[in-house]
């Protein structure tokens, strides 16, 4: 981002701060300096991938690159693109062994899986939210309870969320 984009972004943010208890960034694949810049001022990242090599590729390089800035930092796997969760836990389980054997010490665990399902691209053609638009298909489903697992968990220990923070680290880096 430009300083410009940057500050027009903190801007933003500014105006959401009282009334936004979880703000989701979708930064996109890769290692660019605005993906690895996001990553690092969140407090906890989701790590979103295919069953494709190059997605793999893709998340081993941001988390070895993650994890060496901030070690320690938690990272939560989600299967996208999978058959069921049978495919989607061989998909974690995967990564996670070669994560254990090239990436020391990363915290990786589980959180849920978004199935193959054609009613998204239906959802893209008409530009409508598929939760909205076919709340009962697989992929929406699935979306609603990676949302309440996600939820659900115990918040971290030592970890103080606000939009404020989330600024105050964008503009230290």
């Amino acid at each position: 981002l430009s300083a410009d984009e940057h500050l027009r972004l903190i801007s933003a943010f500014d105006q959401v701060d009282d009334s936004v208890d979880i703000l989701l960034i979708d930064t996109g694949a890769g290692i660019s300096e605005n993906v690895l810049t996001f990553n690092l001022a969140s407090q906890e990242t989701m790590i979103v991938v295919t069953p494709e090599p190059t997605s793999r590729t893709d998340a081993f390089a941001l988390m070895k690159v993650l994890n060496r800035r901030q070690s320690g930092k938690p990272f939560l796997f989600l299967a996208n693109m999978v058959r069921d969760r049978k495919e989607a836990l061989e998909l974690f389980d995967l990564v996670s062994r070669v994560a254990d054997r090239f990436i020391p010490g990363l915290n990786l665990s589980f959180g849920g899986y978004l199935p193959i399902d054609p009613s998204v691209t239906q959802a893209v053609r008409n530009q409508r939210a598929l939760a909205e638009m076919l709340p009962g298909t697989p992929f929406a489903l699935a979306m609603r309870q990676v949302a309440r697992d996600f939820l659900s968990r115990p918040p971290r220990e030592g970890v103080r969320a606000s939009i404020g923070l989330l600024m105050k680290r964008l503009l230290e880096r």
